[in-house]
């Protein structure tokens, strides 16, 4: 219904819509860099690494 409802606007801008839900909406990665850009830029704390760790994670259906 979304992309029904915004797709003429979103072409004649040169917009892509790309659908997402869910844990891997945002890559673990990138959610780690965008809170190490937040740390250095909003709170001026330098960041000499960062781990990332993913473990057992059930869905709603499991």
């Amino acid at each position: 219904e979304i992309i029904e409802k915004y797709h003429k606007e979103a072409y004649d801008k040169n917009i892509i819509l790309v659908p997402q839900c869910g844990f891997d909406s945002v890559p673990s990665e990138l959610g780690t860099k965008m809170v190490v850009d937040y740390l250095r830029k909003e709170h001026n704390l330098p960041t000499k690494s960062a781990k990332l760790s993913v473990t057992t994670f059930h869905g709603a259906g499991e």
